[in-house]
């Protein structure tokens, strides 16, 4: 039998073509599920972006919500309680809200009375009193991790007897 073709050896280049190929789809494999990996954590930061803005939100307007200029009913029922934490209740006040997906958004919120202070006494003027109240805010959104937490200063005037 005739070994050579051409001067060659006719089996010397056999299976190297199989090696190579698996060598190629090997690394297009690992370059497939590195994308894929890659695509999902995108996905989990662009699901965390979303639930970190609405807990901000919920708790900016929670904070709105509890410690309004226009309505001071919550900062007069702790100012009456002297100093014992008034905790706004949340049905009330600070309503649940769904959003997409059925998660809930529960905002909380309280109002402190901090102290009682007095005021400079400035050149033809009185000296005035002054209460200095908290307001904290917070928010969380249910079958997650989200929450967030706002807090306010305030200081009113007390009125003259």
């Amino acid at each position: 039998m005739n070994r050579y073709l051409n001067g060659r050896r006719k089996n010397s280049q056999q299976g190297m073509v199989l090696v190579i190929a698996l060598i190629l789809l090997l690394l297009i494999t690992l370059l497939g599920v590195s994308s894929a990996r890659m695509s999902t954590l995108d996905v989990q930061v662009a699901g965390n972006t979303i639930f970190s803005g609405l807990v901000f939100q919920g708790a900016e307007s929670g904070l709105g919500k509890i410690a309004d200029d226009r309505d001071l009913f919550n900062v007069d029922v702790a100012a009456t309680n002297r100093g014992v934490v008034n905790t706004v209740p949340a049905t009330h006040f600070l309503p649940v809200e769904t959003v997409t997906g059925g998660a809930q958004l529960i905002q909380q919120g309280t109002i402190e009375l901090e102290r009682k202070d007095k005021g400079l006494h400035l050149p033809n003027s009185s000296l005035f009193e002054y209460q200095i109240f908290r307001s904290v805010a917070q928010s969380n959104l249910t079958s997650t991790s989200a929450r967030d937490v706002h807090t306010e200063g305030r200081a009113l005037p007390i009125a003259p007897p």
